[in-house]
């Protein structure tokens, strides 16, 4: 199950943003995505969408609903200039899952920007538990495999954990959380 202390970012999944990749690999990114949604949405955890407000609208494939959280920003960083800080704290969760488009961009920037202004912080954090981000390395997308590659480990040193994300269905009821 996912763990109850969880957030779901879901980065720059917007058309304007995602035109340069190929269908195919768009849409085996997308469909995970949404798999990693509905996991989240049955256990009752939040989902944010960050959306830059000249990138164009959110992806209609996506899974997304009303009742989602939907922060705008207007540079690569999710932080800068955002309520974005306030809305994971606000969600009292201590785990951060990220996933998205442009990982080797925008996603990266709001990833090591989290980590350095609210991870470990237990300060910051709900119920004095350290904030930890995770990333998803099967739902992200990058232009190309050396930009991933660079991406994911920039956020890795920058203390996210990188975790290879299976849907709950597949993984069985045997085990209590996945990261």
């Amino acid at each position: 199950m996912i763990p109850e202390d969880s957030v779901l970012i879901v980065s720059d999944m917007q058309n304007y943003l995602i035109d340069q990749y190929t269908s195919e690999k768009l849409s085996q990114v997308v469909d995970h995505i949404n798999t990693i949604i509905q996991d989240f949405r049955n256990a009752g955890a939040p989902i944010i969408f960050l959306k830059h407000v000249l990138s164009g609208q959110i992806l209609p494939e996506l899974d997304r609903k009303d009742t989602d959280i939907v922060v705008e920003k207007t540079w690569i960083d999710g932080f800068f200039k955002t309520d974005l800080d306030k809305r994971i704290l606000g969600t009292q969760k201590s785990k951060v899952l990220c996933v998205g488009g442009q990982a080797d961009e925008c996603l990266r920037y709001t990833v090591v920007s989290g980590c350095e202004k609210l991870q470990g912080n237990q300060e910051k954090s709900p119920g004095n538990k350290p904030l930890q981000f995770y990333v998803a390395d099967n739902a992200i997308i990058t232009c190309d495999w050396e930009s991933r590659r660079n991406a994911l480990s920039t956020m890795n040193e920058a203390g996210a954990r990188i975790i290879s994300y299976t849907p709950y269905a597949k993984v069985g009821k045997q085990l209590e959380f996945l990261f």
